[in-house]
């Protein structure tokens, strides 16, 4: 590792691999490549990260969401060393992507309770971040108006985030139009269900208790 302070200088990280027998190996400043393994790994979650963000034009405050969006998805495709996915081998289910959407996406969502009157406007747009871990029926999202995370699952997509203008249009949306010939991608007319989304954010689904 490094020799900075947060792992190679903390005594009780240097303790716990004396007591599981690691040996600690420092890098020298600014040689990250004398630790390539594990700097390799690092650059692809970076490099994911990044595109998830710049695909979606979103600030780097976003940035926790974008890795867990895509260890969803890493965590269910094949790799070169495996031929079926983490979530397969440790499952034995085949991932269902059909309700997966595109990270950063427009979503309006029906807050709960009643609606107060009949022609008073009952949804709220926000930003599409993922789904919660472990579960398929509940999405999280960033309310624009009172910028905070919540959690919803009454919601419409937007994957061609129609409320922007052109020149605000980010890269998701033009990559989505090229698909279509060029046309405007519209919002979906119903609030979507879910719960095909079969996957999880941990690759194991369930946790084995193992007696001694």
């Amino acid at each position: 590792m490094d020799q900075g302070g947060e792992l190679y200088n903390n005594p009780e990280v240097r303790k716990l691999f004396t007591q599981l027998g690691y040996e600690i190996r420092p890098t020298r400043a600014d040689a990250s490549n004398q630790n390539a393994p594990v700097e390799r790994g690092h650059l692809v979650v970076a490099n994911a990260i990044r595109a998830l963000l710049l695909g979606a034009n979103l600030p780097i405050k976003f940035w926790p969401h974008a890795f867990h969006f895509w260890l969803r998805i890493d965590n269910s495709m094949a790799s070169r060393d495996q031929l079926v996915s983490p979530n397969y081998i440790t499952t034995g289910k085949k991932d269902d992507l059909s309700a997966l959407r595109s990270f950063g996406c427009r979503v309006w969502v029906r807050p709960p309770g009643r609606r107060p009157a009949k022609l008073i406007h009952n949804s709220r747009n926000g930003i599409f971040l993922g789904f919660i871990p472990n579960t398929d029926k509940n999405i999280i999202w960033y309310d624009t108006e009172k910028h905070v995370v919540k959690i919803a699952k009454h919601v419409r997509f937007d994957e061609g985030m129609n409320n922007l203008p052109p020149d605000l249009v980010p890269p998701n949306v033009v990559h989505l139009q090229r698909t279509q010939n060029g046309e405007p991608l519209s919002a979906e007319a119903e609030e979507t269900s879910v719960d095909q989304f079969t996957f999880h954010l941990n690759p194991f689904s369930y946790t084995m208790v193992q007696v001694q």
